[in-house]
């Protein structure tokens, strides 16, 4: 008689709906793949783009939190990891009350540019850019920009279009589409 040995593993995440600024449900990843798989750094050469990744959840409207530095980005960490096959979402700032801040020019960035997310433990995963969208607070597709995919993506969002001072928040998102082309070991950071 054959014995069977099961070793235990850990899941990578757990799919529940979410609403963020829509009503569209989107599946959601609850990272327990630890700490080591985060990332640290993200690198645009092309923007001169090089700073640390603050790491964020919701805030209490149930939107994606910002970033409390306007020189950094934040990723939504209930999203996916880098390398992961899904959508996973870093944000910036356009700008603030003193000036252009880290995505001020995200627009300019062309395809086949270069987006490069450190982890950790010293990853590197470099990602090439495939499109830009632009869409209004209306008609934001939740579900397309954070939910599942079959391939690795990494999605840049920034405001566009004209600022509302009673909101206090731009009326577009400009959405920068990347999708991963390898990664590699470069020690760590």
């Amino acid at each position: 008689m054959k014995k069977l040995l099961l070793t235990p593993f850990l899941i990578s995440g757990l799919f529940i709906g979410l609403n963020l600024t829509s009503a569209a449900e989107r599946p959601l990843i609850k990272n327990t793949a630890g700490y080591v798989l985060r990332p640290q750094e993200i690198e645009i050469p092309d923007l001169k783009i090089k700073t640390e990744i603050e790491w964020v959840a919701e805030d209490t409207d149930g939107n994606m939190a910002s970033p409390e530095d306007t020189n950094r980005v934040a990723w939504y960490m209930d999203g996916f990891l880098p390398g992961e096959k899904g959508n996973m979402v870093i944000a910036g700032h356009r700008d603030s009350k003193s000036g252009p801040a880290v995505f001020y020019e995200l627009e300019k960035l062309d395809t086949g540019d270069t987006v490069k997310l450190k982890d950790i433990k010293g990853t590197v995963y470099v990602y090439r850019v495939t499109d830009e969208k632009v869409y209004s607070d209306e008609n934001f597709p939740v579900k397309e920009i954070f939910g599942r995919s079959d391939r690795k993506k990494l999605n840049l969002i920034t405001c566009k279009g004209s600022f509302d001072k009673s909101l206090q928040q731009y009326s577009h998102r400009v959405v920068v589409e990347a999708e991963l082309s390898y990664s590699y070991w470069s020690g760590f950071l």
